[in-house]
């Protein structure tokens, strides 16, 4: 009889946990009739010589001092080989099935393979498939071959041809491992079988995966101890690496499987995939907080490509052994880039796909589930992996057309140059705001004092970068406003399990036409609101969904709040004003859902907080601002009370010129309904966003009824707050409609539900009107091409006054009667300083009082009022007619010192040629100090937001460590020094008494 090709069997092991006797004991149940084993300990902190030993006390045991990586553990395993025909290699945490390895073996002979894959599935759910081999591409990254999770049906051909075999079991010709020179030693973790498969590849052996051998595997280091071992006393020796560590590990591993497998033109162009792809990937991660993660990234790379030791060894032998170019290698390679697939394809969190999967399929025994798994209804995912599959695609298409019409509707707005309009004017040089912000002042461009707000300082640093390409600079300043909202809207639906929600909140918080009523009326104030109203709301609510008696409140999502507050409020500061609103809301919710007097000192502590550190990161604005004794008009402007209806408010409407989305009304079903259609945590969601919902349209009509005072807080600031909170309650309703409907019996909820879906399918094809003009609503033309006659006037020093509608005056105004604003800019310059409403009247005085005049007939010679403030030109925007424009107009048809130009149509120019007064003073005093130091306070404020942010206190917590370590060692030394007197005065009873005494 013959006798079978010897296997050896070489498993690494390091720190195993419990499941360790598990992956031994199949090893033994194996029905293979010729193998032998080598196990190999690691570096593990306790030998495993005992545990070896009581389940194969034949194997060969092996034992390394220190942990040198499963590829240098395996080649030196292998060394001790004297003869055999294959390789079975396998990592301790995987457990082969008894028929696995006899399975593997004849596939082999039979296909004439080199490189056999198991079947690999999850350890605790063995009918879930989790890897059946791999496609490589370009930039070695690894692409799943099915769907991860999938329900193991025998579904895939017996044999077929793959790229690459997974490290965690392969099985691996002796003879061609030692030929290729064994694994790179130089792979510490990840990419190991990715790397021998590309040069065994390359060498023409064939590779192989076999759907019938199948192989459990719990991975450890990529999804973390299974729960069955949660309690193991190996448990705190293993861990699951961190996204960071393994971000590094697998993408130097990439680097250097193309630098030892290829070269010239195919290298080249591989290094740069993969560099650009990490940088896409770094920025993500930097973005969304991680920064640890994206300096991995790239430092994986950088250390990648560095030349070892070993690799012109390696590449020497590899050459020997090289039957196929790198030509004939790219046909086998994947297309495209595996790394954005399983991006996209959010096959990332193998384990959460299992166990939805697992959930699902149990769901008919479901209180013995619950039981069980200690879980919550709202815990289990009820849908199939295939429905889910179909919401993923459904999303993509929602998030494609929201940024084809983006594209497409905004095309002028976002790539040609902007009209200046409103808010909307161009950012001077960063070293002029830089300049501003340190001297406190705006001297350049306005006659009143004007407080700085911080944005100065980012906003100075970011634009220095540019050197002098300011538009470029403010073009991507408004596109990252547009961008930041959205996304953040997506995360605001993101913290539901299903795919559809972060793109149903996303859609809700777009189809409600808020950011083309922004553009349409030029509110940058208003789209700054649009960015950052979701992220802060999603991080209030998920503060308040996590109170409980006695909880702490976390440091990363508290200063994520405040850093998000305190950016918004150094470029718009009446954001502040609006969280104090939403401040307010919240703690009605908190109230009406009746938390107890702790939990609602937590969340006054936590907002509170987020408010007090926003403020001191934006010192200078606030202290200037209080030691001028400004008023509320400076925050918010000249704006108007708008004529408020009903529909007004449900549509969204930011003023009356805004366009808005006729049909945007029908998204508020979404915050009406879903708490008549959701369940259990749901349900609070609902309710806690009906709440939000009232107090902000209480404050909506309040503040424009003259309730909190004669200068309302302008609809900009409040519409996207409660577009956000619609679109929190679309996603929880989305959640609920496929969650909670299923369970009911047809009824009233079914009805709900139905409404608020046809609701937000109805709303969102009202934003489709602006696509054709390709501009928002916003003009094709602004001021800045009607002021060329502006330097006619012969006064020194002019300036412009603007009056009229303070919605059309692209300045900071203050109000002069109602439905009318007055401003004062420089002639040849409008920029972004002039949005700042100043803090006092100033010089706006002196020309106040000549208006005032002129208007009640006592004068006819305005033009000597404006003449001794410095005016040299009038402007007067003409928007619609009230009984407040028909004065202004037949105010100054009457003058005779003032001379009209004819400008635009809807503008109306003055050159005033009346005779000074007097002298037009200096409109600062000389320059204080304190704002130079409250600059270079902020300056260390913002750093240390960044760090804590984004760096997760990186170099906080270093400062902190060094300060301890410096503490601990002198009291170390203090403690010697006690030591050693105590020692000397022992010798001496007398002396040891008397010190005692």
């Amino acid at each position: 009889m013959a006798v079978p090709p010897l296997v050896v069997v070489v498993m690494v092991a390091n720190d195993p946990g419990d499941w360790f006797e598990e992956s031994l004991q199949a090893i033994v149940a194996s029905d293979y009739p010729n193998f032998s084993v080598i196990i190999v300990d690691n570096g593990s902190r306790v030998t495993l010589a005992q545990r070896v030993g009581a389940s194969l006390p034949n194997a060969l045991f092996l034992r390394n001092e220190t942990n040198l990586g499963f590829s240098a553990a395996v080649d030196a395993a292998v060394r001790n080989v004297t003869s055999a025909t294959y390789l079975m290699i396998c990592h301790d945490d995987a457990a082969v099935a008894p028929d696995a390895i006899s399975i593997m073996v004849e596939d082999a002979l039979r296909m004439n393979a080199s490189i056999v894959a198991p079947k690999i599935v999850s350890w605790s759910y063995p009918d879930r498939i989790t890897s059946l081999g791999f496609d490589v591409d370009r930039t070695a990254a690894l692409r799943s071959r099915i769907d991860v999770g999938d329900l193991d049906q025998d579904q895939f051909p017996i044999v077929e041809e793959v790229f690459a075999a997974p490290g965690a079991a392969m099985l691996v010709r002796y003879d061609l491992f030692n030929v290729l020179g064994g694994f790179d030693p130089e792979i510490y973790l990840f990419g190991e079988d990715v790397e021998l498969s590309y040069r065994a590849q390359l060498a023409g052996a064939r590779v192989i995966a076999s759907s019938y051998a199948k192989v459990r595997h719990m991975g450890v280091l990529v999804n973390g101890v299974d729960g069955a071992y949660v309690n193991s006393k190996f448990q705190p020796i293993r861990r699951k690496l961190r996204r960071a560590e393994r971000s590094y590990y697998v993408r130097a591993n990439q680097m250097r499987c193309i630098v030892n497998n290829s070269s010239g033109f195919a290298r080249r162009y591989s290094k740069i995939q993969l560099w650009l792809l990490a940088l896409l990937e770094a920025a993500y991660f930097a973005v969304s907080g991680r920064w640890r993660t994206a300096r991995a990234i790239l430092k994986g790379l950088r250390d990648g490509a560095k030349k070892s030791p070993t690799q012109s060894v390696r590449w020497e032998v590899g050459a020997q052994s090289r039957l196929l170019d790198f030509r004939d290698m790219t046909l086998k390679l994947a297309r495209g880039s595996a790394r954005l697939s399983a991006f996209f394809a959010h096959q990332r969190n193998t384990r959460a796909q299992i166990r939805y999967e697992v959930e699902r399929s149990k769901r008919n025994d479901r209180g013995a589930f619950l039981e069980k798994e200690n879980l919550s209804e709202d815990a289990i995912d009820p849908t199939s992996l295939a429905t889910r599959y179909v919401q993923r695609r459904f999303a993509r298409v929602i998030q494609g057309l929201i940024l084809v019409f983006i594209l497409v509707a905004g095309r002028h707005v976002l790539f040609s140059n902007l009209p200046v309009f409103g808010q909307f004017e161009p950012f001077p040089h960063g070293t002029s705001l830089l300049s501003d912000f340190f001297s406190g002042s705006l001297s350049s461009s306005t006659i009143s004092p004007t407080s700085v707000p911080a944005g100065y300082l980012w906003l100075g640093v970011i634009g220095t970068f540019f050197f002098g390409a300011t538009g470029l600079f403010y073009h991507l300043f408004l596109i990252g406003l547009v961008a930041t909202g959205l996304f953040g809207a997506f995360r605001l639906g993101a913290r539901y399990r299903n795919p559809l929600s972060a793109s149903i909140a996303m859609l809700s918080y777009f189809s409600t036409g808020i950011l083309t009523g922004l553009i349409s009326v030029g509110t940058l104030f208003g789209l700054v609101t649009f960015a950052f109203a979701p992220w802060i709301l999603g991080i209030v609510l998920d503060f308040q969904e996590e109170l409980a008696p006695g909880s702490k409140i976390r440091a990363r999502s508290f200063f994520r709040g405040a850093f998000i507050v305190a950016i918004a409020t150094s470029i718009a500061p009446a954001f502040f004003i609006v969280f104090l609103i939403l401040t307010l809301a919240v703690i009605a919710s908190t109230v009406f859902e009746r938390h107890s007097m702790a939990q609602i000192r937590s969340m006054l502590r936590f907002l509170f907080g987020i408010a007090g550190v926003a403020l001191v990161a934006n010192a200078t604005w606030f202290l200037g601002y209080i030691h001028s004794g400004a008023t509320v008009a400076s925050l918010f402007g000249a704006q108007p009370p708008f004529d408020l209806a009903v529909r007004s408010i449900f549509d969204f409407s930011v003023s009356g010129g805004a366009m808005i989305n006729s049909f945007a009304i029908l998204s508020l079903l979404s915050v009406i309904l879903s708490p008549i259609f959701t369940r259990g945590l749901r349900t609070r969601r609902s309710i806690r966003a009906l709440i939000l919902a009232i107090v902000f349209v209480a404050f909506i009509i309040g503040s424009n009824g003259g309730g909190f005072g004669s200068d309302p807080i302008p609809l900009a600031f409040l519409m996207p707050f409660l577009a956000a909170i619609v679109a929190y309650s679309t996603a929880n309703g989305v959640d609920g409609l496929y969650r909670d409907l299923p369970r009911e019996t047809f009824g009233v909820r079914q009805i709900a539900g139905a409404l608020s879906v046809i609701g937000l399918l109805v709303a969102s094809f009202g934003v489709g009107a602006p696509i054709s003009g390709g501009r928002l609503g916003l003009p094709v033309s602004g001021y800045g091409s009607t002021l060329g006659w502006s330097t006619s006037s012969k006064i020194a020093s002019s300036r412009l006054l603007w009056i009229g509608d303070p919605a059309a005056i692209p300045a900071g105004s203050w109000w002069f009667d109602s439905g009318v604003g007055l401003a004062v800019t420089n002639s040849h310059s409008l920029s972004f300083e002039n949005v700042y409403t100043p803090i006092q009247l100033g010089k706006y005085g002196g020309v106040q009082a000549g208006l005032a005049r002129a208007s009640s007939f006592e004068t006819i010679r305005l033009g000597s009022y404006l003449a001794s403030e410095g005016i040299g030109n009038l402007i007067y925007p003409q928007s619609g007619v009230s009984p407040a424009v028909a004065r202004v107009t037949l105010t100054l048809s009457r003058q005779k010192d003032l001379i009209q130009v004819l400008t635009d149509p809807s503008v109306t120019g003055y050159v005033v040629h009346g005779r000074k007064i007097a002298h037009f003073p200096s409109p600062h005093g000389p320059s204080a100090s304190w704002p130079l130091f409250l600059g270079s306070f902020e300056v260390l404020v913002w750093l240390g937001f960044v760090d804590l942010v984004f760096g997760g206190g990186f170099i906080s917590s270093r400062v902190v460590t060094r300060v301890r370590v410096s503490l601990a060692t002198q009291r170390d030394q203090r403690n010697q020094g006690a030591s050693g007197i105590g020692e000397n005065t022992i010798e001496n009873p007398k002396s040891d008494l008397e010190v005692h005494r």
